[in-house]
């Protein structure tokens, strides 16, 4: 009884403060990209308080919207909110990738000395650059 009574008047500078993140319109690899980007971030401010946790949610939109651009979406949309109860705090991001950046043409010129290399210019008519752009392969 003394021990629940007490509990009551705990500052909350002793609470643990836990940020869970809830994602919208991601999936697959692409959300284990998001997850792990904010994970890491996220680990390297332990031990949470109410300030670094105000501060993370300020720039990790940005984070989001970083760490799907190597799956080619550089047009993203990321909303956001932030709630709390207590020392719990959830962060929810809504995620509109949008289409993905599409490769219309290319153009490769070999130069230098493998300019007229037969071989090379074989290898360079038979390169299939693939039509949506997707970092992770580059």
């Amino acid at each position: 009884m003394i021990c629940l009574f007490l509990a009551c008047f705990v500052p909350k500078s002793y609470a643990k403060f836990t940020l869970q993140n809830n994602f919208i319109g991601l999936n697959g690899k692409i959300l284990e990209n998001v997850q792990s980007t904010l994970n890491a971030k996220q680990t390297a401010l332990e031990p949470l308080d109410d300030a670094k946790i105000q501060k993370f949610y300020q720039d990790s939109w940005r984070d989001v919207r970083d760490a799907v651009k190597p799956f080619g979406y550089f047009k993203t949309v990321v909303t956001s909110s932030l709630s709390n109860k207590g020392s719990r705090y959830t962060a929810t991001y809504n995620v509109t990738l949008n289409e993905p950046l599409k490769i219309n043409s290319t153009d490769i010129t070999l130069s230098g000395p493998g300019a007229n290399d037969r071989l090379l210019n074989i290898i360079l008519k038979k390169i299939n650059l693939p039509e949506r752009l997707h970092g992770q392969a580059f």
